[in-house]
């Protein structure tokens, strides 16, 4: 038979272990906030250390710890939607989707830091090359573009005159026009080529020094002569645009009759001699220069072609550092 004493001894013995379990959740609660502190001011420290040895100020968001030393190299993080559809965009068909961020990293000697910021990260990349710091490799993103250029720059050099030119491209007048969009990025112009379909009577749309020219690219055979009537085309489409110049390029030549048209309406005509001019000073330079830091740093569009295009208007309805 169960005493009074019984039963206030068992209700003793299970409070006694509510309280034991309580006390342990505790306990375990302060070990956790203790440790966050504790790493909290290592970060802190680590920070310091970081920004009095490199002079650059760390970004927003930035977490620092520490590594043996060894290659140095920074990754961009992974940014996409929880949901999303096979091309990478966002699928709306999934209420609150949202998007992750992966953190970005940087190994820098004895240091690690990760942000889920690709473009803060980077900025901070860029920096400490600045300080001389080059011996942070560049990324495959990096090396990726320094390839382009030099096989853009490489599409510019030639061996054998123009009959290099012409039978390279003559099979493929598009390609032709992107050689000479090339020519033109190289000697410091911002080149946009027209679509296959409508090109508006005008093959380029190139600027520099605040000035606009079309451009009209026709690669023919170097005894092929170029007639007026195409040079009318191209001063009837800038009646349209409205550029400041205009400029025909050939591998041929030009008639009497198209070179007094092009006098009177100002268009600068190139032909097949004229243009292998233009492309030896570019051979000549590819020969004779180095790497250049542009030829392979990234800006913000570069790294945002590393993402689907809807995540590229979220960035920049947002703000350039996401």
């Amino acid at each position: 038979m169960i005493t009074k004493n019984d039963v206030v001894t068992i209700a003793y013995g299970k409070s006694s272990i509510i309280v034991y379990i309580f006390l342990i959740l505790v306990a375990i609660l302060l070990i956790k906030i203790v440790v966050r502190i504790i790493k909290m001011i290592i970060c802190l420290l680590l920070k310091t250390i970081f920004v009095s040895k490199y002079d650059v100020k760390l970004p927003k968001g930035t977490n620092i710890g520490v590594r043996r030393k060894g290659k140095n190299f920074f990754v961009f993080g992974k940014i996409y939607w929880r949901a999303s559809n096979k091309d990478g965009t966002r699928d709306k068909r999934v209420s609150r989707n949202r998007l992750i961020r992966e953190y970005s990293v940087l190994s820098i000697d004895e240091f690690v830091l990760k942000n889920k910021n690709p473009f803060a990260l980077y900025e901070l990349v860029k920096e400490l090359r600045k300080f001389g710091l080059n011996r942070i490799d560049r990324n495959f993103t990096e090396k990726t573009k320094l390839n382009n250029k030099w096989e853009k720059l490489n599409s510019c050099s030639i061996k054998n005159g123009i009959n290099d030119i012409i039978n390279k491209y003559i099979q493929d007048p598009y390609q032709f026009e992107t050689f000479c969009k090339d020519l033109y990025e190289e000697r410091g112009y911002i080149a946009k080529q027209t679509s296959k379909s409508k090109d508006g009577g005008y093959d380029l749309l190139i600027k520099k020094d605040g000035k606009t020219y079309i451009v009209e690219c026709k690669c023919y055979q170097a005894n092929h002569v170029i007639s007026r009537p195409q040079l009318q085309k191209l001063a009837g489409a800038n009646q349209i645009v409205k550029a400041d110049g205009m400029i025909f390029i050939t591998t041929s030549s030009y008639s009497s009759d198209a070179v007094n048209f092009a006098k009177q309406t100002n268009i600068e005509i190139i032909d097949g001699e004229k243009l292998l001019s233009l492309v030896k000073k570019i051979d000549i330079t590819l020969c004779e220069r180095e790497v250049l830091l542009e030829d392979w740093e990234l800006s913000k569009n570069d790294i945002l072609k590393l993402y689907p295009k809807d995540i590229k208007d979220y960035v920049n309805s947002r703000s350039p550092n996401l």
